[in-house]
């Protein structure tokens, strides 16, 4: 009930500030309401002097020419308003309550649309908006993914946008060495995770549009196309001029001494329009992109992030840089870290490789040392072993660095889970497919006939980081002696394409295999047609239960 009383006197103050000049003074009332704990009072006021200003058409700080001395007084108080209002919101961006925050930003843009584009504070206020967003005060998640779906679809926003995170992250980057920049990036510190956090919320969801679609997205005056007609062209009404000076508010107040005063005549309608050729736009917003990028991976990341971004890169932001080179010194920092930051960065690395000629002659060795057990068991296993595949499906690679991992890949399938060992030997089939010298190692003996082989008499260094130092070639798989062995039969069936001569099926890819795990293995053995003659015992039973054996049992 307090809160009803609260804002039936925040509309009684607005309406009647709104119906004459001579209670303009009244405007102080409302700001002492903005700071108000209750989220829907704070809203309300905000609502009610956003109201009193559009009604006296006040839209920007600057007063125009050809006002009389009266009517300059009043913009002139209006106007000092306007910017303590405007500063008000900005700081409340970071406001505790959601509601608040995002009910202000709508404001803010709103003020945005209002204002000419041509006014020199229009660009200001669009700066100080998303810097607002942008601060490290706090994590503004609700309020930037509020931003992001409701404004981020205009052009001209994407690309204040894109260069307000740039200049942001410029700011706020000590722009450590390329070498060390991928290692401190995963062991970042809270200092930034505020920061890195909201432009991160900005960045990620952002992709590039392509020239035709720029043409069909509406720009931020279009989203408001109605918002001038709310403004009201009645003459102030200066006949009681009583009021004017009677606040007993500490705030500043208007004395007016004249008997009335005009209302200054409302702006023309200059809607912003995009002036520039479609072309010239997505040029602007590909810069920008390129450059917000570039300057957040100098940032250190904290690990969910810098992993995230790692995941990003190749799908969705290389394609769309003006110079992918420029993230090679990230790429290969952060390939060099090994682990979970390896496997992520690969198909970016190799993209680069491939399309870009980067020369990156130890990509295969620091590839080679990735395999360990623990590939077997990480979520990004299923993206991990299809890009191994691509990666050695080259029939130009040297038959030792081919080896090498056909040999290392059948070691790790002795310690593998069941999917693991299906996906590596169907990986080592196809090396034997592109590369026939590796046949040899299929067939070749390490022991005489009748003997056991062992880890022992491999020549094989499983420890041996570079694959040429390795010995593959002088090894065998005499490990597929112990996979045709496998409790389970489907791994058995997948070490027959090694045991058989021919070799005659062509290269499968493993995508499907790499999504295999325990779970996957169990439900489909479970769902197999038992043999209805499955045997329950040995000794067919003749009764129920044996009396004697029931009695001896007994005693």
């Amino acid at each position: 009930m307090a809160h009803e009383i609260v804002l039936g006197e925040i509309e009684g103050t607005a309406a009647h500030i709104c119906s004459s000049v001579t209670k303009i003074n009244q405007i102080n009332d409302l700001f002492k309401y903005l700071k108000h704990e209750h989220a829907t009072v704070a809203i309300t006021a905000s609502e009610a002097l956003f109201a009193c200003f559009k009604n006296y058409s006040i839209t920007t700080t600057i007063i125009p020419d050809g006002l009389s001395p009266e009517q300059q007084a009043v913009y002139k108080f209006l106007s000092t308003k306007l910017k303590t209002y405007r500063q008000r919101l900005l700081t409340d961006l970071s406001h505790r309550d959601d509601a608040v925050a995002v009910h202000h930003l709508q404001t803010l843009v709103e003020m945005l649309v209002l204002q000419s584009s041509d006014t020199p504070t229009h660009g200001v206020l669009a700066e100080q908006v998303i810097d607002a967003l942008l601060s490290p005060n706090s994590d503004k998640e609700d309020t930037l993914s509020h931003f992001a779906d409701t404004f981020m679809a205009c052009p001209d926003v994407q690309l204040l946008a894109l260069r307000a995170i740039a200049r942001c992250a410029n700011t706020h980057t000590s722009a450590p060495p390329a070498a060390k920049r991928a290692k401190s990036s995963a062991n970042a510190t809270d200092t930034q995770t505020h920061v890195v956090n909201n432009l991160y919320m900005l960045l990620h969801q952002y992709e590039l549009p392509t020239p035709d679609m720029l043409s069909e997205l509406p720009t931020l005056s279009m989203m408001f196309s109605s918002v001038e007609d709310e403004f009201t062209e009645e003459p102030l009404d200066t006949a009681d001029n009583d009021d004017i000076g009677d606040n007993e508010s500490d705030d500043e107040t208007l004395d007016l001494t004249v008997a009335s005063a005009a209302a200054p005549p409302p702006p023309e309608d200059t809607t912003p329009v995009v002036d520039k050729a479609i072309s010239e736009l997505h040029k602007s917003l590909a810069k920008a992109f390129s450059t917000a990028w570039l300057e957040f991976l100098k940032l250190e990341l904290p690990t969910e992030v810098f992993r995230d971004a790692l995941s990003r890169l190749n799908d969705q932001v290389i394609p769309s840089l003006n110079n992918p080179k420029m993230l090679i010194d990230f790429l290969t920092d952060a390939y060099s870290l090994g682990g979970v930051a390896a496997v992520l960065s690969l198909k970016a690395l190799f993209t680069l490789i491939y399309y870009h000629n980067l020369d990156y002659p130890d990509f295969y060795k620091q590839l080679y040392a990735l395999l360990d057990t623990s590939i077997f068991y990480v979520k990004h296993r299923v993206t991990f072993f299809p890009l191994l595949d691509q990666f050695l499906s080259s029939t130009h690679l040297p038959a030792y660095l081919a080896a090498a991992f056909a040999k290392r890949l059948m070691r790790l399938a002795l310690q593998a889970p069941p999917s693991g060992v299906e996906v590596t030997v169907q990986l080592v089939y196809n090396l034997i497919k592109r590369h026939g010298s590796l046949k040899r190692l299929a067939h070749r003996r390490l022991t005489d006939e009748g003997e056991t082989p062992t880890i022992a008499g491999d020549p094989f260094d499983m420890m041996q980081e570079d694959p040429a130092q390795s010995n593959a070639m002088d090894s065998s798989f005499w490990e597929l002696s112990c996979l045709l062995q496998h409790y389970h039969a489907p791994v058995q069936t997948t070490a027959e394409l090694i045991k058989t001569p021919a070799f005659r099926k062509h290269p499968q890819p493993v995508a499907k295999m790499a999504q295999g795990s325990y779970n996957s293995a169990i439900q489909t053995t479970t769902k197999k047609p038992l043999d209805a003659s499955v045997p329950l015992t040995f000794i067919p039973p003749t009764s129920l239960s044996d009396v004697s054996t029931t009695f001896e049992l007994w005693q």
